[in-house]
This record gives structure tokens, sequence and C-alpha cells, in this order.
């Protein structure tokens, strides 16, 4: 199976949180951007020095980039967005932020977003793993 058609079983699982165990983010961004062009569905992208931006715009969100600033940035939206959030597993052991991704893990179905948290899932709580889909992605 292709790239594009993971990317695009993994969107229509309606699962809400995905954490891509990788060392290779800039492959996972590409065809992350790669399925968004094909299929119109708006990409967005966060990194911790950068904040969040939409794939193939340089302009960054305001109020972003920080982790919690973020989840709550993606909680508050309406349409249906893709966010990785790459290099942001190593926020998740401070308590507000794993409680705000099981908020939005509970969404499950209902959700306007699909987040996927791009780098090394070891980092990630034991709290959290229950409520994230998990995969490894070697290139």
């Amino acid at each position: 199976m292709g790239e594009l058609a993971q990317i695009s079983e993994m969107v229509e699982s309606h699962i809400p949180l995905f954490a891509i165990d990788t060392l290779d983010t800039e492959q996972v961004t590409r065809a992350f951007r790669d399925y968004g062009r094909a299929t119109g569905t708006p990409v967005f992208m966060w990194r911790p020095a950068m904040g969040l931006h939409e794939s193939g715009s340089d302009e960054r969100i305001s109020g972003t980039r920080e982790p919690a600033d973020v989840l709550k940035y993606i909680l508050g939206r309406k349409e249906y967005a893709i966010y990785l959030l790459c290099q942001f597993p190593a926020w998740t052991p401070h308590t507000d932020i794993e409680l705000q991704l099981r908020s939005l893990a509970e969404c499950q179905g209902k959700a306007a977003y699909a987040v996927f948290l791009v780098g090394s899932s070891g980092s990630i709580t034991p709290g959290l793993r229950p409520h994230c889909y998990h995969l490894r992605y070697n290139s």
C-alpha cells in the first residue's frame, strides 16, 4: 500500500490522535503535504521553534507557539484539518498537555481534526498511550 493510501486509511478511520514513531519527520511531513494537495484537505504543521502554519504557507498562526496554545487552537476549530505536531511527544509529560491530548482523543468519530504526533513516541507518557493509535514509520 502506498503512502497516500495509508494516510487516507488513517484519516478515514476517524481516530483523532495518532503517534507516528519515526526519525524521518521530513519524509512524513512530505507525505502528508502530498495527501493534502491530492485531496484538498488542509494540513497544518507545528514545530516548537516555529509554531503552527498551514502547509504551503510561510505565514505562522499567531499564538500557537506553545504546546498548550496549539492544542487549544485545534480544539476550537470547526473545519476539518490534519495537524502534524512534530517533536511534540517530548512535551507530553506535562499534566495539562496530557489532559488536552486526552480531550482531543475523546472526540473519536466527531472530531474536526486528525492530530499526528510525529517523532519518537518513546517519550509519550504511559497515561496517554491508550488514547493514541501508534505506528512506526521507517523510510
